[in-house]
């Protein structure tokens, strides 16, 4: 259908709004930083990191923050709040992010040294917590709800106390597409959500997976 003036009109006031609202939220410091003076950076043409309030990277020796689409921290922060976006980077650590992703405030990202966190394009919200020893991968369009643990290891050393053998240490955390992880869900390590699977809240998940669900989200 053939779009009228008013309809070119309203779409161009629509964006300017949408650009305006975005660049009157941002921590300017934190934007110009992370886009142009941070070599452990590296943008698509056009794309952008687009920080709110104390949205804090620290970036280890050889580390690498890879953005393909448009990154938001600190999203849907309340005026005047001085809550914090952790992101930090080890030795040699990855963070690849496909596509645009938000990260909500009073979330922590912790990749180790040599990890390799890879998220297709996700909303990760208020309170969730991440931390990659080895692999995690978070396919695309994954909702994470509020209060949610990804871990793929159980950072200190087990063992069979009959045998003497050691538990393994790590295994990748698997996320795909179009999931859903909901309020104060725990993916251990060896978790493995299917596409359009949905975790229940409060649920735990190690070793283990979880099938797509047969009801699907909006």
């Amino acid at each position: 259908m053939k779009q009228t003036l008013k309809d070119k009109i309203y779409w161009l006031l629509q964006k300017l709004k949408s650009g305006w609202n975005i660049f009157t939220k941002l921590n300017i410091w934190f934007f110009i930083k992370y886009n142009y003076f941070c070599r452990h950076i590296k943008r698509a043409k056009g794309v952008y990191i687009f920080p709110r309030g104390r949205a804090i990277l620290e970036f280890g020796k050889g580390s690498q923050l890879l953005i393909e689409e448009s990154l938001y921290l600190g999203h849907n922060l309340l005026k005047g709040s001085r809550a914090e976006t952790l992101i930090r980077l080890r030795k040699n650590a990855r963070l690849h992010v496909k596509h645009t992703t938000y990260i909500y405030y009073n979330v922590t990202i912790d990749v180790f040294d040599n990890g390799q966190l890879e998220i297709g394009s996700a909303e990760i919200n208020c309170g969730s917590s991440i931390m990659c020893k080895e692999h995690v991968h978070i396919g695309e369009d994954v909702l994470i709800a509020r209060g949610v643990f990804i871990f793929d290891s159980d950072f200190h050393q087990t063992y069979w106390e009959e045998t003497g053998s050691l538990i393994p240490l790590s295994n990748e955390v698997w996320i795909g597409d179009h999931s859903w992880i909901c309020i104060k869900a725990s993916l251990l390590k060896g978790a493995r959500i299917e596409n359009y699977g949905i975790v229940a809240a409060h649920k735990k998940i190690q070793d283990a997976t979880v099938a797509a669900a047969p009801i699907r989200r909006r």
